[in-house]
């Protein structure tokens, strides 16, 4: 199959409605520096090591759809998230390849394998270039394309082969047909490799993401955006309570990704505007710096995979803003196998254990 062929354009008219309203509280409970504070700690400042390093891209991910599409792991994901419940669709606009990700949950079980389903309410996240930390669609994409998904995609670098059309046009990204593969998955076989196939149990996954939480240090914060998510569902239930109405769900915070990418296309459902602000600033007070010797404990703790990412986020790479260049090390992290450095004849054994006693010792003492 050539990728003349695989790529297949993508027209919005053909969803059931052009009406798109905006996951948005009318009232945000959340700042947006404590947004940041968090993800800026996951990425630099949390010193748990996990037993594989896609855990924390994961986790990462997992918050972001809390916050953006209110998709929590042990509501909303309960049957499991596949990749045949996503699609990836992407355009050329400034000469840079812009990426939007579509999700829908419903209809899995009477029409999982149809196009019927994505008759139903689709949710749409864009890529964000200016905060490539905080952005979902860049997590994904570094999942996808470390699992294979992507037809044609072994690597990042592959992207720019694709053919992608200029903006407004946009086309949408095939992928293999294994799209029933699990996007959250575990170790197994009491190995650090990832499993290809075993998903990762909701309650678990629930469990890694509040601890990390925890150590952030900002369980009110999340709890703030639990509350926010609630009072957000009971509008839009109000919103249609004829159920007659299907709009498309865009992201929290999006408005004016979305509107700068999709705003031909797409009809505000309500007054909402289109501009509306990220997430509330106010009175939010920012947490003093790390002590140096935190810090530095922190960073003796960093898996290779781990400070390519800081390097790409916020050290000497952080100029690097087109998608292909940033998706490098998220990628080499999600990898079934971690990259570790090792003394020349102490790799581990095919179980994770020492080559010459067998056991598996701490990584770090």
């Amino acid at each position: 199959m050539s990728t003349l062929e695989a790529i297949r354009p993508f027209d919005l008219d053909l969803l059931p409605c052009r009406f798109a309203h905006v996951f948005q509280p009318h009232k945000s409970q959340i700042s947006q520096h404590a947004l940041q504070d968090l993800f800026q700690f996951i990425w630099t400042r949390d010193t748990f090591v996990f037993h594989h390093p896609r855990y924390r891209i994961q986790t990462a991910l997992t918050i972001l759809l809390i916050y953006h599409l209110g998709i929590h792991p042990t509501v909303a994901l309960r049957e499991g998230f596949f990749y045949k419940d996503t699609r990836l669709v992407a355009t050329k606009k400034d000469g840079v390849l812009r990426v939007a990700l579509m999700i829908c949950l419903l209809d899995r079980k009477t029409a999982y394998n149809s196009e019927k389903r994505w008759k139903a309410v689709p949710m749409i996240i864009a890529d964000n270039p200016r905060r490539r930390y905080m952005c979902p669609v860049t997590l994904f994409l570094a999942l996808a394309i470390s699992d294979g998904i992507i037809s044609q995609v072994n690597g990042p670098e592959d992207l720019l082969s694709l053919e992608v059309p200029q903006w407004p046009t946009w086309t949408t990204i095939p992928y293999r047909q294994e799209t029933g593969i699990a996007i959250i998955r575990c170790t197994w076989n009491q190995s650090r490799n990832m499993s290809p196939v075993h998903a990762m149990k909701p309650s678990s996954l629930d469990k890694m993401m509040r601890a990390q939480i925890k150590r952030a240090n900002h369980t009110a914060t999340m709890a703030a955006i639990v509350e926010d998510n609630k009072r957000t569902s009971r509008a839009m239930k109000k919103l249609n309570e004829d159920g007659t109405l299907h709009p498309i769900l865009i992201g929290r915070g999006q408005g004016e990704l979305v509107y700068d990418l999709l705003g031909n296309q797409l009809l505000s459902l309500t007054n909402t505007p289109w501009n509306i602000s990220f997430i509330n600033d106010g009175n939010c007070e920012l947490r003093p710096a790390m002590p140096l010797v935190d810090e530095m404990q922190a960073q003796l703790r960093y898996d290779p995979s781990r400070l390519d990412i800081i390097s790409y986020l916020f050290g000497a790479c952080n100029y690097l803003i087109n998608l292909p260049d940033i998706l490098w090390p998220f990628v080499e992290a999600s990898n079934a196998v971690p990259y570790e450095l090792y003394f020349q004849d102490a790799e581990p054994n095919e179980t994770g254990g020492c080559p010459w006693c067998c056991k598996r010792h701490p990584r770090y003492a």
